[in-house]
């Protein structure tokens, strides 16, 4: 009884003698599941790694904002921060998707809150007293 080896190996050594080159369907269709398979794979970890990177963005944004709230905290003349002071400062960061705003400026306190256009569900904050993090402003 043949195997379906020995039909493939004696049919390649007839494309041999004829002198033709190519591949089997079976060897195409076997690249083509690996090929599947790696992108499978790949394509989420990319995915992650996008949402990661603006996210990154948004956490960049809120520390220079945060910076340049504090200098204009320190240049105003009263000591004190409002809300139009502050407005245009986020605007200069709010962009390529970063979106930043000020849900809380009183006296010297502020919390700086950020989000991407591309990203659900995720924020970020920072204060005046603490660094960037993963939550949204406190009411």
């Amino acid at each position: 009884m043949l195997k379906l080896h020995d039909i493939q190996a004696a049919a390649r050594a007839r494309r041999e003698e004829e002198g033709e080159k190519g591949f089997t369907l079976i060897e195409l269709l076997v690249v083509v599941i690996i090929i599947g398979i790696l992108a499978a794979i790949a394509i989420p970890i990319f995915l992650g790694q996008q949402q990661q990177a603006r996210m990154s963005a948004v956490e960049s944004a809120l520390t220079n904002a945060k910076t340049e709230v504090v200098a204009a905290l320190v240049g105003s003349p009263n000591g004190t921060l409002d809300a139009a002071l502050v407005g245009p400062i986020l605007t200069s960061y709010s962009v390529d998707g970063v979106q930043l705003t000020a849900p809380t400026v009183s006296g010297t306190a502020f919390c700086l809150q950020g989000t991407h256009t591309a990203v659900t569900g995720e924020t970020r904050s920072v204060t005046d007293t603490g660094g960037v993090q993963t939550t949204a402003c406190a009411p």
